[in-house]
């Protein structure tokens, strides 16, 4: 039963990216009861253009392997699937990659948008001189509007022509920066997760402490069994700029696992404090070595970003260029 448990506070702490917050003058519980319900406002609508930088290295299998011994083949690949989850690494690559997109994003409840397009580095270096430079650019799109999905791609022909494409699917699953989040402690959870996280610390299996440094909050959760897998998290938040996070970092089995960073702070018209520059770097060990296996930037192009806004009902259902090829799976 211990083990279950665990496994489900990871899995609400580590991938929901979670988290914690107490106050010195309240019990845990009803810090963490409080940190759920909301520090700060949820961002339910925004938009947002940015420049990401996506860098992975090129790690050979067999190295991560070296010294592991494993029962049989499945919990070999579990382990692998874990890195790739975790570190963000690409089994599939022969060198290190560093891409540039340009990202607009919008956001409207459950609705989301994303167009997006390549640049080269010397491109990048052009936007910075002048970030009008972004409006020239020809996007893809990938757009949920609540109800189906769209991608729509666009390409160059030999002849010189645009042909453009179109993919309508039953479901919301596409790929698009949860940038409400970024630099953002507000979080959610049932009262049931958040009495798990009571539980572990009342059966002495975790570990909460807060304390304030040069004005900053730093909560720092802990938990581990006897047997298994052990979780550190610590975050760092500005209560100057609504709580929002200025540095998390993670810790898996005692080792290193992820940073995120988060620099620069603006305030939108909306009272929305975000970073104008959000980074998230992941680890792994090869050879007993940390390596900075991939390395997430978005930067923010001045004056784009706005949340808790009125977002046109169109925009989540993009229109199709004339000759468009059309496929419908729905």
């Amino acid at each position: 039963m211990k083990a279950i448990t665990y496994y489900l506070i990871c899995t609400a702490c580590i991938l929901g990216a979670t988290p914690l917050f107490a106050s010195e003058t309240t019990s845990i519980e009803a810090s963490l009861r409080n940190f759920y319900s909301g520090y700060g406002s949820p961002r339910l609508s925004g938009k947002g253009t940015y420049i990401r930088t996506l860098y992975k290295k090129a790690v050979d299998v067999t190295d991560l392997l070296e010294g592991k011994e494993f029962k049989d083949e499945r919990r070999k690949q579990q382990y692998l699937s874990n890195l790739r989850l975790f570190g963000g690494l690409d089994y599939s690559l022969k060198q290190d990659t560093t891409t540039y997109t340009l990202e607009r994003l919008f956001l409207d409840g459950n609705k989301k948008r994303r167009d997006y397009a390549s640049l080269s580095p010397a491109v990048v270096e052009n936007i910075g001189n002048d970030p009008n430079v972004i409006d020239t650019f020809s996007s893809n799109v990938m757009a949920f509007d609540g109800g189906k999905s769209i991608s729509l791609t666009s390409s160059q022909t030999p002849e010189g022509t645009t042909r453009s494409y179109a993919n309508i699917t039953p479901h919301g699953k596409i790929y698009c920066p949860k940038f409400q989040q970024f630099g953002h402690s507000y979080s959610s959870a049932s009262d049931v997760q958040v009495q798990r996280f009571i539980d572990l610390i009342d059966q002495g299996l975790a570990t909460f402490e807060q304390t304030t440094i040069n004005g900053q909050v730093h909560a720092t959760f802990e938990m581990g069994l006897e047997t298994g897998p052990s979780l550190k998290t610590k975050h760092i938040f500005a209560p100057d700029k609504g709580m929002s996070i200025l540095y998390t970092v993670v810790h898996r089995n005692n080792q290193l696992s992820q940073e995120i960073i988060c620099q620069d702070y603006a305030q939108t018209c909306s009272g929305e404090w975000f970073p104008r520059v959000y980074i998230d770097k992941r680890y792994v060990y090869v050879k007993g070595e940390r390596v900075l296996a991939s390395s997430e930037t978005f930067e923010a192009i001045p004056g784009t970003v706005e949340f808790n806004i009125s977002i046109e009902a169109s925009t989540f259902s993009p229109e199709f260029p004339e000759g468009t090829k059309v496929i419908d799976e729905r």
